[in-house]
């Protein structure tokens, strides 16, 4: 049995009861349900009811409708991306939705459709992609104090009409994407929980390396670090998922690029041509360094070369970060990186989880455009620019 949509949620969102002790989750669920049938003239979404005892696999029916269902609909919530559970079911659809933009040309789909159960926005981890949620008027309704668990609470007094508009509205993009030509294609095959990653953590590292042409392109980022410091001692660390190299990784995941990485040890130059690889395969290419390391004389030294190499190769198609766990010193990198330094992606002061982000999405950004425009025509299209940003769709 194919469901018009699953329904994924987090189960500690079911406790909160109405005057009638009825969940309000499953409140919102039925009637989600009721107006898609009658716009659609289909059948329930899929919502799984029984709890997972840790060590237990995935039932065949809850597999099935993770890997068939063409839609997912999440109810964002400050618990939701607590959930491990939520995390793997996010993740099955994610792959699909990466298997869906490999087959379409890197176009974008919007099956997967966010709700704002509960204000969460700054909880969105970056290595999600942008995509268009759905909740109250975002004109009146701040959606960082409003998500539609709020107006469920007063929908028989204050906001009837602006809760019945939300579902109408969530319905009506649901109806739409079923009757779209190309849904979202199936696994091909039956996901294992205990194999499953979690959506919302930032990849694991070390990221895979890069091997062969054919996975370069714009549509590529290859991460290039020493293997000393280890992840847990980077900036913003520990825990390791919190490393400035695990974050940076997070937010190219949340971008669909393909992740590669090339970890080096300072004495080895041999990682000089893996880096020289890269550029040529077109990848973009992001050095990452921890500030505190680069006393290492031997990480000098190793950087130096790489600086002569990348003027050569073409600076156009790296960016450097420079991290810091505290305000960034005032440093001169002139006798490090004495070309490399001239560039636009260079940041030497990143002192903070903002300013990596804001970092890593400029130097992306203005990578993917230089390489695109650098490659021979039809060679590793870049994405299109999504259209499903992290705002109210109206």
């Amino acid at each position: 049995m194919t469901y018009p949509f699953f329904f994924s949620y987090s189960r500690k969102d079911l406790e909160q009861v109405d005057d009638q002790n009825r969940s309000y989750l499953l409140s919102f669920f039925d009637k989600l349900c009721g107006e898609v049938s009658g716009l659609a003239a289909v059948g329930d979404g899929f919502k799984d009811d029984k709890d997972i005892v840790a060590g237990e696999e995935w039932r065949s029916e809850l597999v099935d409708a993770l890997t068939t269902s063409p839609i997912l609909v999440c109810m964002y919530s400050p618990w939701y991306f607590k959930s491990n559970y939520c995390g793997k079911e996010v993740e099955v659809f994610l792959q699909r939705r990466r298997l869906f933009m490999q087959q379409r040309a890197n176009k974008e789909p919007g099956f997967v459709v966010p709700v704002l159960w509960q204000p969460c926005l700054d909880r969105i981890p970056n290595s999600l992609p942008s995509l268009q949620w759905h909740g109250l008027d975002g004109n009146r309704f701040s959606p960082d104090d409003f998500g539609v668990y709020r107006a469920m609470t007063r929908a028989k007094t204050e906001y009837k009409d602006e809760y019945q508009d939300l579902v109408t509205k969530l319905a009506i993009r649901i109806r739409n994407l079923l009757r779209e030509r190309h849904s979202l294609p199936s696994l091909g095959y039956k996901p294992q929980i205990d194999g499953m990653s979690n959506a919302f953590d930032p990849p694991r590292l070390p990221l895979p390396p890069l091997d062969e042409p054919q996975r370069g392109g714009p549509t590529s980022v290859t991460f290039v670090y020493p293997s000393h410091p280890r992840p847990d001692a980077w900036p913003f660390a520990p825990p390791a998922r919190e490393a400035a190299i695990a974050q940076a990784a997070a937010i190219a995941k949340g971008k669909d690029l393909r992740l590669l990485g090339i970890e080096f040890d300072p004495k080895d130059g041999s990682f000089l041509e893996h880096v020289d690889n890269a550029l040529q395969w077109r990848s973009v290419v992001v050095l990452m360094l921890s500030g505190a390391a680069l006393g290492d004389a031997s990480l000098k030294a190793a950087m130096r070369k790489l600086d002569d190499k990348i003027d050569v190769a073409g600076p156009s198609a790296l960016a450097t970060m420079v991290i810091w766990n505290d305000d960034p010193p005032s440093c001169d990198f002139s006798d490090i990186f004495p070309r490399n330094i001239r560039s636009e992606f260079f940041y030497g002061a990143i002192g903070s989880r903002a300013d990596l982000e804001d970092a890593m999405r400029k130097s992306l950004g203005g990578l993917q455009n230089r390489l695109a425009l650098q490659g021979p025509p039809g060679q590793n299209p870049i994405p299109t620019p999504t259209s499903h940003e992290k705002r109210p769709g109206f």
